[in-house]
C-alpha cells in the first residue's frame, strides 16, 4: 500500500516542440536539433567551424545523440551518463572526421540534452559550451548549465566558447552533467546562443515567465521566443526546443480503444474485477510499487514481499519524509538519495539485498532506522563533505544486520543502541576520550635542611 497525501491530477503527455532560424544575417544555418517526445530526449546543437563545417559537426553530434533516443543503455544507467557518453562519442566521431577531410579539421559543436527518466519526474543533463537549458516554474526562471566560455585575449570584453565537440585538448571532466528534479506544468527551454545573445537576460527571463504564467503549448512558445531573437537583430542562427513537462513512459504505448469497443471492454473489466474481489473474500490485492521518487511525504506500508528491481534508485527530495512501515524487500542493489533536510525512516521492516545498500544523504538529511532487520553484501553512507556542510544524522535503533563490509564517506553523524549482527560494530558510538592527568605539580624550591646520618649498621660475625 502506497499512501502520497495531497497527489496531484492525473499529469498529461509531454507537449514539446522545436523551431530553428537562420536568423538575419547568416547565410546558412549550423544549428541542429533533437526532439522525441515519445523517447523523452531532446538537444540542441550548434555547430561551429564556418559553412558547410559546421553544419556536418551538427549533423554528426545529433546522429549521436539519436542512438540514445533509440535505445535505452544498460538497465539502471543514469540518463545524465547515457548522455555524457554520446557527446563524447560525438567528439570522436567529428575529429576523425576532421581527420580524414581536409576541409573539416577545424570544425566543432556545442549542444546541450536532456532525457527524462521513466517516471517523468527527473531528467538528466548533459552540456558541453554556451548553449542553454532553462527550467521555468512557479519559482521563477532558473538556468541548469553553465556556459563554458573565457574573455578572448585581445578583447577582453567579448568572450569565445571554451569547450565543444572538436577540440582535442579537454579538460578532465569535460562534459558538464546533472540531475533534476521537475512537476507537471514545468517549462523546459533548450535555445542556442542566438536566443540569449541577443536577447537580454531581463527582458528573456520576462518572456519566459509570461510563457509559463499562460501555460502556452509548446509550439506557441518555440514560435514566439525564435520571434523574439529576431526582432533583436537575429545576429545568428537561433535554435529553441521547447518542453511542458508532463505524464511520460518509455517505449511503446497501447493504442487507444474507439468508445464502441471501449464500453463493453470496460464493463467486462468491471464485472471481472467484482467477481475476483467476491472470490478472494473482498479483499483483492495488488503488488506495491516501491516509491521512485518522493516528491511529497509518502508512507509506504506493505506486509507482503516486494521485489526491487536491479538498479532501482529512489531520490526522496529536500525537506520531505519517506515512511517505510512493516514492509519485506528483497532484491540485489538499492541506491537511496536523501536530499537536503530530508528524512526516511524504517520501521519494523525486513530489506534483504544480495549487492549493495547505498545511501546518500545531502546536507541536513536525516535517516532512522528502528527496530528492522537489515542483510546486505556492502552498505555504504556518504554524507556531506566536511567542513562546509552540516552533516547529517543517522540513528540505528533495536537493528539486526548482517553486512559484509561498510563504508562511510563523508561527514556523518551515526548513533546507535542495541544493534546486533556482523557489519554494523563500525557504527557503535565510540567511547568519549578520557581527561589526561593532570601533571603533578613540581616541589618548590626553598631552604635546605640539614640531612641526619644514618645510623651504622650492625656488623655480622
Amino acid at each position: 500500500m502506497l499512501s502520497t497525501p495531497n497527489f496531484p491530477r492525473p499529469w498529461r503527455r509531454l507537449d514539446a516542440a522545436a523551431r530553428t532560424h537562420v536568423g538575419k544575417v547568416r547565410a546558412n544555418n549550423e544549428d541542429a536539433l533533437l526532439c522525441k517526445p515519445e523517447a523523452g530526449v531532446f538537444a540542441v546543437i550548434d555547430g561551429m567551424g564556418g559553412e558547410e563545417s559546421g553544419e556536418v559537426a551538427a549533423a554528426i553530434a545529433v546522429a549521436t545523440l539519436a542512438n540514445v533516443a533509440a535505445n535505452d543503455g544498460p538497465a539502471g544507467q543514469p540518463s545524465e551518463t547515457l548522455l555524457a557518453r554520446a557527446l563524447s562519442e560525438a567528439r570522436d566521431r567529428i575529429l576523425a572526421d576532421g581527420a580524414r577531410t581536409p576541409a573539416h579539421a577545424n570544425m566543432g559543436a556545442v549542444a546541450t540534452a536532456l532525457r527524462f527518466e521513466d517516471n517523468g519526474r527527473f531528467i538528466g543533463v548533459a552540456h558541453v559550451g554556451d548553449t542553454r537549458l532553462y527550467r521555468v516554474d512557479r519559482r521563477g526562471v532558473k538556468v541548469l548549465t553553465t556556459d563554458h566560455v573565457q574573455p578572448l585575449p585581445d578583447n577582453p570584453e567579448r568572450q569565445a566558447v571554451a569547450r565543444d565537440l572538436g577540440r582535442k585538448q579537454m579538460p578532465e571532466g569535460w562534459v558538464e552533467t546533472g540531475r533534476h528534479a521537475v512537476s507537471p506544468g514545468d517549462l523546459l527551454v533548450l535555445c542556442s546562443d542566438g536566443l540569449h545573445g541577443p536577447v537580454e537576460a531581463k527582458e528573456l527571463e520576462a518572456a519566459l515567465l509570461s510563457l509559463h504564467s499562460r501555460k502556452v503549448d509548446a509550439d506557441s512558445a518555440a514560435q514566439k521566443l525564435v520571434a523574439l531573437a529576431l526582432a533583436r537583430g537575429g545576429p545568428d542562427n537561433v535554435t529553441v526546443v521547447v518542453v511542458r513537462v508532463g505524464r511520460f513512459r518509455r517505449g511503446r504505448r497501447v493504442p487507444r480503444l474507439n468508445m464502441a469497443l471501449a464500453m463493453p471492454v470496460l464493463a467486462l473489466l468491471v464485472t471481472l474485477a467484482i467477481a475476483v474481489g467476491l472470490w478472494g473474500n473482498g479483499k483483492a490485492k495488488r503488488a506495491a510499487m516501491l516509491p521512485v521518487a518522493v516528491m511529497r511525504d509518502t508512507v509506504f506500508k506493505n506486509t507482503d514481499p516486494v521485489d526491487i528491481p536491479l538498479g532501482t534508485r529512489t531520490d526522496v527530495a529536500a525537506g520531505r519524509l519517506l515512511d517505510v512501515r512493516g514492509a519485506q524487500l528483497t532484491g540485489v542493489d538499492w541506491t537511496l538519495h536523501l536530499g537536503a533536510g530530508s528524512h526516511l525512516r524504517i520501521d519494523r521492516s525486513v530489506l534483504t539485498l544480495s549487492g549493495l545498500l547505498r545511501v546518500e544523504l545531502e546536507p541536513g538529511a536525516e535517516m532512522t532506522l528502528v527496530n528492522s532487520r537489515v542483510a546486505a553484501s556492502t552498505l555504504t553512507l556518504s554524507g556531506p563533505v566536511p567542513p562546509s556542510e552540516t552533516a547529517a544524522h543517522i540513528s540505528l535503533i533495536g537493528m539486526v544486520g548482517h553486512v559484509g563490509s561498510v563504508t562511510r564517506e563523508g561527514s556523518l553523524v551515526v548513533e546507535a543502541s542495541e544493534v546486533y549482527g556482523d557489519g554494523l560494530i563500525s557504527f557503535l558510538p565510540e567511547p568519549a576520550p578520557e581527561p589526561a592527568p593532570e601533571p603533578a605539580p613540581e616541589p618548590v624550591p626553598g631552604p635546605e635542611t640539614p640531612k641526619t646520618p644514618e645510623p651504622p649498621a650492625p656488623e655480622h660475625k
